[in-house]
Parts: C-alpha cells; sequence; structure tokens
C-alpha cells in the first residue's frame, strides 16, 4: 500500500514541476529577444510620501506606475515603517494590489506581522515583488494604480492588532519595468 502512495506522490511532484518550468518558459525570452529589450526605455516610477496611517483595516497607500511594454514584467517595492501592538495576539497583513487585484504570476506580495504580550514594536520593512499578470489578464502596456491595503489573514482565528503604517516616516515607493528572464534552453 505505501509504495503506491510513493509513487503517486512522486508523480504528483513531477507533474507540478513540469507546469511549473510550462508557466516560467511563458514569461521568458530568447538572448536575442532579451538584448532587443534593454535597448528600450523602461519606465521607472519613484515616490517618496512621509505619513502616517492608524487604519487597522484597508487602504493606506496608493501610487501610480506606468508600464510601455507588452513583453516587460514589473517589480514594485514598498519601503515604510510598521507597527502592530495587541492585548494578547495579534497579527497584520500589509498586502499590495494592482488595479484592485492581488498578482496572479508569480503571486501574492504582501507582509504578515504577529505580535503577542502587550508588545509595541516599530520595524522598517520593505515588501518587494515582480508581477507579469493579475486575474483579469497579462500586465501589457498602460497606467496602473498600486495600492497598499492592510487588515487580517483570512482563515485565522487570530484577530487584527492595533496596526500603524508609516509611523511618522518617509514611505518609498518605486516600480521597475523589467526585461523578463533569460530561457535558457
Amino acid at each position: 500500500m505505501l509504495p503506491v502512495k510513493v509513487r503517486e506522490l512522486n508523480e504528483l511532484v513531477e507533474n507540478l514541476t513540469i507546469l511549473r518550468q510550462q508557466m516560467t518558459d511563458e514569461i521568458r525570452i530568447t538572448k536575442a529577444q532579451d538584448e532587443q529589450c534593454h535597448r528600450k526605455k523602461l519606465a521607472r516610477t519613484v515616490k517618496t510620501i512621509y505619513f502616517s496611517d492608524p487604519r487597522d483595516s484597508g487602504q493606506v497607500a496608493a501610487f501610480n506606475a506606468t508600464k510601455y511594454y507588452n513583453e516587460t514584467v514589473m517589480r514594485f517595492t514598498y519601503s515604510s515603517n510598521i507597527r502592530i501592538t495587541t492585548r494578547g495576539f495579534g497579527l497584520a497583513r500589509w498586502i499590495m494590489y494592482i488595479n484592485g487585484q492581488i498578482c496572479s504570476n508569480p503571486g501574492t506580495t504582501d507582509i504578515l506581522m504577529f505580535q503577542s504580550d502587550n508588545e509595541e514594536t516599530h520595524v522598517p520593512s520593505v515588501m518587494m515583488g515582480e508581477c507579469s499578470a493579475i486575474p483579469s489578464g497579462w500586465l501589457g502596456p498602460g497606467q496602473y494604480l498600486i495600492t497598499i491595503a492592510v487588515g487580517g489573514l483570512p482563515d485565522t482565528p487570530w484577530p487584527v492588532g492595533d496596526v500603524h503604517s508609516g509611523w511618522v516616516s518617509n514611505t518609498y515607493f518605486e516600480a521597475l519595468e523589467l526585461c523578463p528572464p533569460i530561457r535558457l534552453s
């Protein structure tokens, strides 16, 4: 009985590896395409703001970003001071949205912070991730609204703590348009 389960598990892992490689190949380019991409003027958006937002849930920051080309990917960076304090145990999750949607390729960009025992911790944090698609489709050329929201973590018993975003500090946002990785095969 056990060898059959191991065999099924190995097949599943092999199938997942193949699927992951196929998804990765979709956004990879050849060396010639890479050279052509690097000759283009790619978009870069930088914004620094000074803010302090005591909301425990909802949108805490918003930025506009530009993308010029269809075949590129976007890298987003959000750097700010965050804080959570609790009576007992709590958590907070800062999450990035692109036009109101979470990145679907390669995945979610977020920060999760846990706190216990009435501690009050202020932490400089950086949230960074690349994105080539959201649930409504691939990120093509155009303007995008990037928002940062704070709240809890779905399907967990832990409450959201007393959260603060920014905490009297400069917050840095950057959006970079990048050439995708080169396909090696």
